[in-house]
């Protein structure tokens, strides 16, 4: 049985608890040792008791009579646990009034004066040394702003931000190291009891004084020579809390109030910082997926579009952020106003799609870019569009997309990197890749066009058209980047061609600069797994050119 020596009458049956007690009150001069730490023997009426305790907690106990033998329990173990009690109970008072002795002050610090002075004459004495030192003033204020319900919130958190600010600058408006360091310490210590404030679920403060913070500190930021970036993470986290607010069960007035604030950090461009942006993004975010704080965006940002055209002092973020509102709502008529207000300055559309793809929105990214591809005016964007478009395309495991923007960047880079893409998705004879052979064949000559002919001819298997390619081009380039490819296709015709381009070569050039490409490209299809091939042309190269010193010599680094 488990037995707490603060619950022995709860544990115990009453009439055994009570006879336990008179049989100690019968022995008073019962022997009760502690043996070992925690360890109690006990001699009662000749039993001896042992009892092993944990702080208050009785582990094990036994005794020697044959009621504890039969029933695990008896007058003389009761008797000693309620004698082990008392013993432990004597301690704790003993301990407790050793406690309750004031030492006396050996010095004169501000804990011994804060535990005698009286507390009228403490509080009298703070408010006149607030009055002579400005510091312990806005200390003091920003401390225990939150304990403070006396002023109206927005009032509050503005006069203690005004008045922080105003304290540490200087007369031409900036700030020095000191100031800007100790406007970063009280700006600390706000948050401290705002995050406190935050998990006392006083969202309404938390709201008033990080909604200040924001705007009173973000316009000075530009101004400050030192401990910048310990104040932007003040603002940081003031954002931060905010957005974790958002994902409380706020009550809809306090969700418009933040909705409200937010364009005012639009239109101030408070959110303008590394960091920030992408939380000040996510607030909004948030908000957009209600449908009155969507409302309210949509109204005021349209206004917003509107001014900025009007004033020529065109924001690609603020259309941006638009577009993110619009693209969640169904309104195709704000939505068309919208494509009409953001075509009004060529460059406005490009920057909003670079601004939706690095945060990650395709969604604005794929209307916007569409909407440009309406227009040859923005043809100059096309391919910045085409870009992002395919690498979208392959984030999202999109096989159509994939094959049709990298047939676009093929086309309009001559990179065959995209080839493999475009290829991947058609088999051979496919009507897709006739029509890619063709567009690239039309376009002017260049050794990139050249090579995409190349990989297309031998992915369609037409070796024929292949030969003329390589035929009509007197360079060995684009045969070393296709002599594998060749090979593996048609191995008996591929190495007769590429002999054929070699030995033309060398027939017709001397010296060592023809002597060192031939050395290269066996070297490249060396490293290119094709050991095959290159033994093969060696041996022909050796055989048919051994007069040539310089080409020997050369290729004898190959075995």
């Amino acid at each position: 049985m488990k037995l707490h020596l603060d619950k022995l009458e709860v544990d115990l049956d009453s009439q055994l608890v009570a006879a336990g007690g008179d049989l100690l009150a019968a022995n008073s001069n019962a022997h009760l040792t502690e043996v070992e730490k925690n360890l109690w023997v006990s001699k009662i009426e000749n039993q001896e008791v042992e009892v092993q305790t944990v702080g208050r907690k009785i582990k094990t106990y036994s005794c020697e009579c044959q009621t504890f033998i039969d029933s695990k329990i008896c007058n003389h173990t009761v008797a000693a646990l309620l004698a082990i009690r008392a013993k432990k109970d004597d301690k704790k008072k003993s301990a407790t009034k050793k406690k309750s002795k004031k030492a006396t002050p050996k010095r004169l610090t501000v804990s011994t004066i804060l535990n005698s002075v009286d507390e009228k004459e403490l509080v009298r004495f703070i408010g006149t040394y607030a009055r002579m030192d400005q510091q312990f003033t806005n200390a003091l204020k920003t401390r225990f702003a939150t304990h403070v319900d006396a002023i109206e919130l927005k009032e509050k958190y503005d006069q203690l931000l005004r008045t922080l600010i105003r304290s540490y600058q200087s007369s031409n408006q900036t700030f020095t190291r000191s100031g800007a360091k100790k406007i970063h310490d009280m700006l600390d210590l706000l948050l401290e009891q705002v995050t406190d404030e935050f998990r006392g679920g006083n969202y309404v403060e938390v709201f008033e004084a990080c909604k200040n913070i924001i705007g009173k500190v973000s316009p000075i930021i530009e101004r400050l020579k030192s401990h910048r970036n310990d104040i932007l993470s003040a603002l940081e986290r003031s954002f931060v809390l905010i957005l974790k607010m958002l994902n409380e069960p706020i009550s809809p007035k306090l969700r418009l109030s933040i909705t409200r604030f937010f364009l005012i950090v639009l239109r101030q461009r408070y959110f303008n910082f590394q960091k920030i942006e992408k939380l000040f993004f996510s607030g909004m975010m948030k908000l957009i997926s209600e449908a009155e704080s969507r409302r309210i965006l949509t109204e005021c940002l349209d206004s917003e579009t509107v001014s900025l055209i009007q004033q020529r002092d065109l924001e690609a973020k603020i259309f941006f952020f638009y577009a993110a509102v619009l693209n969640a709502s169904e309104d195709q008529k704000a939505r068309t106003e919208f494509e009409n207000h953001i075509q009004k300055s060529i460059w406005l559309l490009p920057n909003t799609v670079d601004i939706a793809r690095k945060w990650k929105y395709p969604a604005i990214v794929k209307w916007l870019s569409d909407l440009a591809f309406q227009h040859k005016k923005y043809s100059t964007y096309f391919g910045r569009f085409d870009e992002i478009r395919y690498q979208i395309a392959k984030e999202e495991e999109d096989a159509g997309g994939v094959t049709y923007f990298s047939a676009k960047r093929v086309l309009g880079t001559l990179n065959n990197s995209y080839l493999e893409d475009f290829l991947s998705t058609f088999g051979q004879g496919a009507l897709e890749v006739k029509g890619l052979i063709n567009r690239v064949a039309a376009m002017p000559y260049s050794d990139d066009q050249q090579l995409i002919l190349a990989q297309l001819f031998l992915h369609q298997n037409d070796f024929s058209s292949f030969a003329k390619l390589i035929e009509g081009n007197d360079d060995l380039e684009l045969v070393k980047q296709m002599a594998p490819m060749i090979f593996e296709v048609n191995p008996k015709e591929g190495r007769a061609l590429i002999w054929q381009k070699i030995d033309a070569f060398l027939s017709s050039h001397i010296g060592k600069p023809p002597v060192f490409k031939v050395r290269n490209f066996i070297r490249d299809l060396y490293q290119e797994d094709a050991s095959k091939l290159a033994k093969w042309l060696l041996s022909k190269i050796r055989s048919n050119y051994k007069s040539r010193k310089p080409l020997i010599e050369e290729l004898a680094i190959f075995r």
